[in-house]
């Protein structure tokens, strides 16, 4: 048998031909038991939009889907990334602002037995904190699918770089362009410190995107299959 489990921003819903359970966002890990007789699940996850303090940003999660073979009785681990509202980055992995600006949103995930960020079987990728400052847009990074996108600031000054399949969003703006500082990690948006300016978090996700601060985007995280 086969069922359908969708992890989209705070709902999920867990159907098959007969039923159909929603579970609603908590801000912690919650636990789903694979029925008897259910061997596969096609899984969807949205990653959370990164924290936006001007209603235009469009710094959204990212989106994966794919299909998990089971076992009946087996115990699966769901984490909903959170949007940041404050300089603290977002449940499950967003990065943290600074000053006025926002964090980055939390990844999506799920996790079989043992549970760590190594377990992660699918993740979709939080978007990069994003503003507006001084009549120009902070565009943060959107978040995996495939790859985080760079946050910057328009017309074009970088931000964050987005993570990938293969490492983090290795810098971001603190002071001078491409500091490490600013780096995101394995599960983990980066956070700037003592940039200057509004700082922003990056998206959490299978690697996390970088923070910024100069009032320049962060980078979304990566998603994962």
């Amino acid at each position: 048998r086969h069922l359908c489990l969708l992890v989209l921003l705070g709902l999920y819903t867990i159907q098959d031909s007969s039923a159909q359970t929603i579970f609603s966002y908590t801000g912690s890990v919650q636990t789903y038991v694979v029925p008897p007789g259910v061997t596969s699940l096609e899984i969807e996850v949205f990653g959370a939009q990164g924290g936006a303090n001007w209603v235009n940003n469009v710094n959204y999660g990212g989106y994966t889907k794919g299909v998990l073979n089971v076992s009946p009785g087996e115990i699966l681990e769901l984490y909903v990334g959170g949007q940041a509202s404050t300089i603290s980055g977002g449940f499950n992995g967003g990065g943290n602002g600074e000053g006025t600006g926002k964090g980055g949103g939390g990844g999506t995930d799920v996790r079989r037995f043992p549970y760590s960020l190594n377990d992660r079987i699918i993740v979709a990728g939080g978007g990069g904190g994003a503003g507006y400052w001084s009549n120009l847009h902070v565009v943060g990074g959107v978040g995996g699918g495939l790859n985080g996108a760079p946050g910057y600031r328009e017309p074009g000054d970088p931000g964050g770089l987005g993570g990938t399949q293969t490492e983090p969003g290795l810098s971001g703006t603190c002071v001078s362009f491409n500091n490490p500082i600013t780096a995101g990690s394995f599960g983990q948006g980066g956070s700037p410190s003592g940039c200057g300016c509004e700082g922003y978090g990056g998206g959490g996700g299978w690697y996390g995107g970088a923070g910024s601060g100069n009032c320049l985007g962060g980078g979304g995280g990566s998603g994962y299959i």
